[in-house]
C-alpha cells in the first residue's frame, strides 16, 4: 500500500506529491509548475530532510541512473524543471 499526500509549496512555483512506500520509505515526485502550454518552467526548492534521498529522473526505467543527495543543514536543494523527478529514501 502506498500512502500519499499532495504538497502545496507556498513560496515555490512547483508541484508534487509525498508518499510512503509499502516498506515505509519516503518518496517524493516534484516538478516546476509550467504556466499554460509553456513547458520551460524552472524553480528552486529547499526540501527539508534529515535523511539522504536518491534522485531518479522521470526516464529512470530507460536510463537506470540515480544520484544520491545528502542534506546540508537539514535541507536538500533542488533545481526543478517541468520534467518530474522522483526522490526515494534509500
Amino acid at each position: 500500500m502506498v500512502r500519499s499526500s499532495w504538497l502545496l509549496w507556498g513560496v515555490c512555483a512547483c508541484n508534487g506529491g509525498a508518499f510512503r512506500l509499502a516498506d515505509d520509505r519516503r518518496a517524493y515526485v516534484l516538478w516546476a509548475h509550467a504556466a499554460g502550454a509553456d513547458e520551460s518552467a524552472a524553480a528552486h526548492l529547499d526540501l527539508a530532510s534529515d535523511v539522504a534521498l536518491d534522485l531518479h529522473a522521470w526516464d529512470f526505467s530507460a536510463t537506470a541512473s540515480k544520484t544520491s543527495l545528502a542534506p546540508q543543514a537539514g535541507v536538500i536543494g533542488l533545481d526543478l524543471t517541468a520534467s518530474p523527478v522522483i526522490l526515494i529514501e534509500p
